[in-house]
């Protein structure tokens, strides 16, 4: 396995999914790459800047708001892989995660399970849902953990080296 793309909110109901993310791929000797899809509120600001600056200086805004998110919560000292970061644009959290699967190609997909803290299924319907019907590589959705420490030589891990997966098709 080369890359493990994390797509992630950036919450603080993230953090233990962002490290099990990280260490998962120190395990597997994998890249991680970490996605934030982001949207700009349909206000129009046209009078006031031009719609491209204003998704120009979001998207630089967003991408400074995730590398802070990682440095804060995987310790320098911890760092044990290559880790890069992709904000994405999209009103729809679901066609942003697949587009950039379509610029990334990572080996697997890793996504966070929607719990009670969030009420966004309501608005957006749910994003694990739409992944499972359209992504094109491995998907693996993480529970919410509490206090994760350590991948140990476990089923899971095993179980992810040895996988092959079907191609999807339409």
């Amino acid at each position: 396995m080369k890359s493990i793309l994390y797509a992630t909110d950036c919450s603080k109901h993230d953090v233990d999914i962002l490290n099990y993310a990280h260490e998962l791929c120190h395990k597997l000797k994998a890249n991680l790459i970490l996605l934030h899809v982001f949207s700009i509120p349909p206000v129009q600001f046209s009078t006031i800047r031009p719609r491209k600056h204003l998704s120009t200086h979001a998207s630089d805004e967003q991408l400074n708001i995730l590398k802070d998110y990682a440095t804060k919560h995987i310790k320098q000292n911890e760092i044990k892989t290559q880790i890069s970061f992709k904000v994405k644009e999209n009103t729809s959290i679901s066609d942003g995660i697949l587009s950039s699967l379509k610029e990334v190609s990572p080996d697997l997909l890793l996504v966070g399970m929607k719990d009670g803290h969030t009420a966004r299924e309501i608005f957006s319907g749910s994003i694990a849902k739409a992944l499972l019907e359209k992504v094109n590589c491995p998907l693996l959705i993480v529970p919410n953990m509490k206090n994760f420490k350590n991948i140990k030589k476990s089923f899971m891990l095993q179980t992810l080296k040895k996988m092959t997966f079907l191609p999807y098709k339409d």
